[in-house]
């Protein structure tokens, strides 16, 4: 099996397409939100947005904040 001889941040520098992160912190740390920022912070083209009070189902919980912070990404290429 091939294994890349690039630490992780290298690789993820590497990436290219466009990402957005979408962070709920309750209850905290599905994903720990220190990570979220340090992929968005070295991924070229990612960005965060932090939900406070929200959960994992964004899409449901917080619909009208999370299409709009989505369009506002999205909006970017068109």
């Amino acid at each position: 099996m091939f294994r890349s001889k690039a630490s992780p941040a290298d690789q993820l520098a590497g990436f290219k397409a466009p990402v957005h992160l979408a962070h709920g912190d309750v209850p905290a740390g599905f994903v720990p939100e220190a990570e979220l920022k340090e992929f968005a912070r070295i991924v070229p083209q990612a960005t965060f947005t932090r939900f406070s009070g929200a959960g994992h189902m964004l899409h449901s919980q917080r619909a009208e904040e999370f299409a709009a912070d989505l369009g506002h990404f999205l909006a970017g290429f068109a």
